[in-house]
């Protein structure tokens, strides 16, 4: 049966001598694992199709519980994130999470519609990189129902005016006086930094530098892992 559906490559491995295998993201299906034939070589009508980024409408051809790729209408390649180091490793961040993500997440649509957004940004905006990672972040945790909110403790519901920790175990924004023996600090000046950021308001003009961005990403990752039992591929971009 031949099948066409919308959706991001996420990423391929190498299959047998000229094949890939390739994860799509699709709005439609969530995290779907096709078959691409031949692909390897130079010559390759569907070498596009296998890359990480892409964004196509795929077509396909199903049979039980195996999918082959075998045409599609390309989208966008989001050319300049692959053209760019640091952007490249933002990039393959946020796609190695959305794969984590997908497969537990019933939202599908505002995730789609989100990496998209942020893919965007990332290959067309002049806007810092590590900022795009962190928008994303803020955002895709709050559609995963793990929103940052630093108002209140989790617990006593007392106002988090100075200093706030996560609690290492449960992954809960708490105060001082509540949060158990293992913590991650956020300051005052990070959870301000943060709470602009989820703002969206484009009045409020973010003072930041590179030390700060790389700051709330170590953050952001450990929070991230107390959340998900996952770990953010930082390590290449906390380099920059």
């Amino acid at each position: 049966m031949e099948i066409k559906f919308v959706g991001i490559v996420l990423s391929n491995i190498d299959y047998r001598e000229k094949d890939k295998l390739v994860n799509i993201f699709s709005v439609s299906d969530g995290l779907v694992l096709g078959k691409l034939k031949s692909v390897k070589g130079a010559s390759s009508k569907l070498k596009v199709l296998a890359s990480p980024f892409c964004l196509a409408e795929f077509t396909a051809v199903k049979a039980k519980d195996k999918m082959t790729i075998t045409g599609g209408e390309v989208i966008d390649t989001f050319f300049d994130i692959t053209s760019d180091i640091e952007k490249y490793f933002v990039g393959c961040c946020i796609l190695d999470f959305e794969r984590k993500l997908i497969a537990n997440d019933n939202e599908l649509e505002k995730h789609f519609k989100l990496l998209v957004s942020v893919l965007k940004s990332l290959s067309y905006s002049e806007e810092n990189a590590k900022l795009v990672l962190i928008k994303y972040l803020l955002e895709v945790l709050s559609i995963s129902g793990f929103a940052l909110n630093f108002e209140c403790c989790s617990a006593c519901k007392n106002k988090l005016n100075e200093n706030a920790f996560i609690d290492i175990i449960d992954g809960s924004i708490k105060c001082g006086n509540c949060v158990g023996q293992k913590y991650i600090t956020v300051s005052r000046e990070e959870k301000e930094f943060l709470n602009q950021v989820s703002n969206k308001n484009h009045s409020i003009k973010l003072n930041y530098n590179n030390e700060k961005l790389n700051a709330i990403l170590k953050l952001l990752g450990n929070y991230v892992y107390c959340q998900f039992d996952y770990i953010l591929k930082l390590e290449e971009i906390l380099k920059f």
